[in-house]
Parts: structure tokens; sequence; C-alpha cells
């Protein structure tokens, strides 16, 4: 499994921050660094994969301020469910 479909994976079962999240890939022994985590949220959030759930004024962004990003709470959406239904295959 690599970083992204852990993130997918950390994200199945409800929302997470990005604590919940590296904890989750230290976990699967997924080698990696906080910038590499950020970098793909970041692209998995432009490819409308994941969401921003919490806090509720930040609903719908695309971008996201690096130094709050402990403060964001992401889900998966439809497309992320569905990417994350074909790795588990």
């Amino acid at each position: 499994m690599n970083i992204r479909e852990g993130i997918l994976d950390s994200l199945v079962d409800g929302g997470e921050s990005i604590v919940q999240i590296t904890e989750y890939l230290e976990y699967l022994k997924i080698q990696s660094s906080r910038s590499v985590v950020v970098n793909e949220i970041k692209q998995l959030l432009r490819q409308k994969k994941i969401y921003i759930e919490y806090p509720s004024i930040a609903k719908g962004m695309v971008e996201i301020e690096v130094d709050k990003i402990e403060d964001y709470w992401f889900e998966l959406t439809e497309s992320g469910r569905l990417e994350w239904d074909r790795i588990r295959e």
C-alpha cells in the first residue's frame, strides 16, 4: 500500500485529522515525511477525492493553509470512496 492508498484507507470509516492519518500510516508501516503526507492530502483535495468536513467554514476549500492543517478534518468524497473500493479489490 502506498501513501495515497493509506490516506484513503484511513478515511474509509469516517473523518480524520492529519494527526490520525499520520498515525494510521505509521501503523501500516508506510514510511513518509509530513511534507509528503501534506502534499498528498492537497492533491486529493484538488482531485475531489476528499473534502474538509471540519471546521464548517472550510467546507468546499480545495486549497488548505498548511499552518492550520491540524485544524482540518478530512472525509472521503464519493469519488474517493470509489477509488478506495478499487484498491480494496
